[in-house]
């Protein structure tokens, strides 16, 4: 509306139509995951939060350990192992198991996790992962001493001695040997050995 020079009202309408486009967007709320796994064994070493942050569902969205060492020799497994829809605003929280082969050398390795939706484009995180290898043992002996009294050429004197050694550190024991040192002459019937 508008005031023409002659003082009368002059006015017009525009009719103007938009079209909102369809735009899922994934992202991905952290770029790094840092964990310590001992030789051997499974961790939840973190978790990541995928967002919905377009204006439409994202659908298809897939995990996985696309490069570095931690991806060529550990296993990654993701919980859940996919998310089919995510619709606009939302999110997801998956966690990140990794399992370390019993053998494998201390050290921290780094891997590529991706991230990636069928319409809503990709992201990465990096992940780190610490393999200790301490060992610590406590040993443990009962009973802590023995008395033997009256034994002759002719009588002995049997007892029972157990001792259990554990492994207090964070790294697994390999090739561990355990040795008992007897008196000259004395014999030993050693039963029940188990590790684990």
């Amino acid at each position: 509306t508008w005031l023409n020079p002659n003082i009368s009202i002059g006015t017009n309408q525009t009719t103007l139509n938009v079209t909102v486009s369809s735009w899922p967007v994934l992202d991905v709320n952290q770029t790094n995951m840092s964990g310590t796994v001992p030789q051997g064994e499974e961790r939840t070493v973190g978790n990541f939060t995928v967002l919905s942050t377009g204006n439409d569902n994202l659908t298809n969205i897939t995990f996985s350990c696309s490069s570095g060492v931690v991806c060529a020799n550990f296993t990654v497994e993701f919980s859940p192992t996919n998310i089919s829809t995510l619709g606009p605003a939302l999110n997801q929280t998956v966690l990140v198991n990794v399992s370390v082969p019993f053998d494998f050398p201390a050290g921290l390795y780094t891997g590529s996790m991706n991230i990636s939706s069928a319409d809503g484009g990709w992201d990465n995180v990096t992940i780190h992962i610490l393999i200790e290898n301490i060992t610590s043992f406590t040993v443990t002996s009962s009973p802590s001493s023995q008395t033997v009294t009256s034994i002759t050429q002719n009588t002995s004197q049997n007892f029972t001695f157990t001792t259990n050694i554990t492994n207090t550190g964070n790294g697994t024991a390999k090739i561990t040997n355990i040795s008992a040192s007897l008196p000259a002459g004395w014999t030993i019937n050693a039963s029940n050995q188990s590790c684990g």
